[in-house]
């Protein structure tokens, strides 16, 4: 990686101690061996740059706050996590009318329950329902005035249809005095020409798997093996057709990356059919059988997809995205951040949720989970016979438990304080698990160096990131 001279010098004369305020502003372009080539302003501009770098711990031993040190979770926690969720979500069947090679219920992963074509049990679903809505009744939901998520999951949601129509209906005569819900769906679409109607009037938040045009889409086949892309594309059609407004508001795509497409292929095609950037998504690489991982491996990395977007300088460096906003000091994800004067403390540096802050999830088979992306063989929780079965401290303790098997290289890790790692996406069964995204000290240094040159050499690199 390239380091300017005079970024060099800085570093070297920092590391002797020398006062470079003082000699700045004295003048004193000796102490800099710089010649005719750089002059003052040119100092001033990259000691600013130096500067950003020391701030943010570039040259410190070890920023963050050990792992052991930091606040562990208690009963009390957990249940104010699960009264202030913003959603509540349900494995309506385990069943599809797809066969997606890349599935995470599919032949690649361990880790999810057996796929049996069960269907989710009503009584059940509305028994977490109302725990979680007498929760909410609590003095200790702060969320207030905010949409509650009612997300309805697979499999593929519309094989069982009435289950959704009648969870609905009932959401719909619960009353709260803060919150309302928000109904939300992920669906392959293959079944929107025949619901559409009910999912419009509903006004749904729709997100409709597609990985591209039928190239890309060559892994979303039917039970058959026959491809899906014409029937789908036709339904999405409809559903343009029949309500453009809701289709703009309400619509979004997800698309899986893997060795039929590519992101800047994939993105044009949303763009120029349906005038949308859909959310890219990478095949997930947690839980992945030892003998199929050379074949996922090939699936995963076959179209090269690093090299590809390395080659797209108008994008940008896509590592800039986190890094700015980690960094920056001033980027807001919401308004209520914008004063809230400080950052949000962490019990952790990885990108795992509390338990239960994001979400709420219920399988087919009755287990409490805190998230969908998480294997189900990890259960917080039951609901059986019309009972919720959730016990805090046990949950409290499974969460410190897993933890403090991470101290050892969380404690040393330059990346935690952009860590989006869950650790549910690593081997837990490990005393002491590895992590994909470690970064040690030197691969922080270049990283963090390499940025700062491509926003350098290209600040539209920060427009595209801020969005401006």
């Amino acid at each position: 990686m390239i380091i300017h001279p005079i970024i060099k010098k800085l570093i070297q004369l920092y590391n002797k101690g020398v006062d470079l305020d003082q000699q700045i502003n004295e003048r004193n372009l000796q102490l800099f061996d710089i010649k005719n080539s750089f002059d003052l302003e040119q100092l001033k501009y990259y000691y600013t740059y130096f500067k950003f770098l020391k701030e943010n711990g570039y040259f410190e031993k070890s920023k963050f706050t050990p792992l052991e040190k930091m606040k562990k979770y208690n009963v009390e926690e957990i249940k104010y996590h699960l009264i202030n969720t913003d959603q509540i979500s349900f494995e309506v069947t385990d069943a599809c009318n797809l066969r997606c090679e890349y599935c995470g219920y599919g032949e690649f992963y361990s880790g999810y329950d057996k796929r049996e074509g069960k269907e989710i049990d009503f009584d059940n679903a509305k028994a977490l329902l109302d725990y979680i809505v007498d929760l909410k009744k609590s003095v200790m939901n702060v969320k207030t005035y905010r949409n509650i998520g009612f997300s309805f999951y697979g499999g593929e949601p519309l094989l069982n249809f009435p289950f959704i129509e009648k969870m609905v209906n009932y959401a719909n005569t619960i009353k709260l005095p803060y919150n309302k819900f928000l109904f939300q769906m992920t669906t392959n679409g293959l079944f929107l020409d025949k619901y559409m109607d009910f999912i419009i009037n509903h006004d749904f938040a729709l997100a409709i798997s597609l990985d591209g045009n039928k190239e890309h889409n060559a892994y979303r086949v039917l039970a058959n093996g026959k491809p899906s892309f014409d029937k789908l594309t036709k339904n999405i059609e409809l559903l343009k057709n029949k309500s453009p407004e809701y289709f703009e508001k309400n619509v979004e795509f997800i698309s899986v990356l893997h060795d039929k497409n590519e992101p800047y292929e994939v993105r044009d095609f949303f763009m120029e059919k349906y005038n949308k950037i859909p959310r890219l998504l990478p095949l997930a690489n947690y839980g992945v059988r030892e003998e199929k991982k050379e074949e996922f491996e090939r699936m995963k990395n076959g179209n090269n997809t690093k090299q590809k977007i390395s080659n797209k300088k108008d994008f940008g460096d896509l590592n800039s995205d986190r890094f700015i906003k980690t960094y920056c000091g001033y980027t807001y994800s919401k308004t209520s951040t914008l004063t809230a004067g400080g950052k949000n403390h962490r019990f952790v540096s990885t990108g795992t949720c509390h338990p239960f802050e994001k979400s709420v999830f219920l399988t087919v088979n009755g287990k409490i989970l805190p998230c969908e992306r998480i294997p189900q063989k990890y259960g917080l929780g039951w609901v059986k016979e019309k009972k919720v079965e959730l016990d805090y401290q046990k949950v409290a303790e499974f969460y410190n438990g897993l933890y403090s098997k991470l101290k050892d290289k969380c404690n040393v890790c330059e990346r935690s304080d952009e860590c989006l790692k869950c650790i549910f996406h690593l081997d837990l069964s490990s005393t002491k698990p590895e992590c994909s995204d470690f970064i040690n000290r030197e691969q922080f240094k270049r990283r963090t160096t390499g940025i700062l040159s491509s926003l350098e050499l290209d600040p539209k690199i920060y427009q595209n990131v801020v969005g401006d």
